[in-house]
């Protein structure tokens, strides 16, 4: 299910209102006060109601997943590194030198462990 959030600002702290999905909501009435720590958190509409999401949601969705892959040399299809990265663009990046010169020269698997 796809739905429409806000996010938290740094401009929206001690604000006693927040403009959200087209009017001005009293913030008392859905999460008390906007604290520094709550900057980057989402505001949900449901139904009629506002929902903020909290920490541990928050650190969830925010959270990099890093994953294995193994960095290959292309003109010989030879295993030159295994790296923790977000992505296989990021893992070819993270090759050792003298290969990190020719990022076209290489590419990544996710490793199979």
């Amino acid at each position: 299910m796809n739905r429409e959030y806000r996010i938290i600002q740094k401009l929206d702290v001690g604000r006693s209102t927040i403009k959200a999905f087209g009017r001005n909501w009293p913030v008392v009435n859905f999460m008390g006060d906007i604290q520094p720590n709550d900057v980057g958190k989402r505001i949900y509409l449901v139904g009629d109601i506002l929902q903020v999401e909290n920490n541990e949601q928050r650190d969830k969705r925010v959270t990099l997943v890093e994953k294995t892959y193994d960095v290959y040399w292309a003109p010989e299809g030879r295993k030159i590194a295994t790296v923790t990265a977000k992505n296989e663009k990021a893992a070819i990046r993270k090759a050792p030198l003298p290969y990190r010169k020719f990022l076209g020269e290489m590419y990544a698997q996710e490793s199979k462990r």
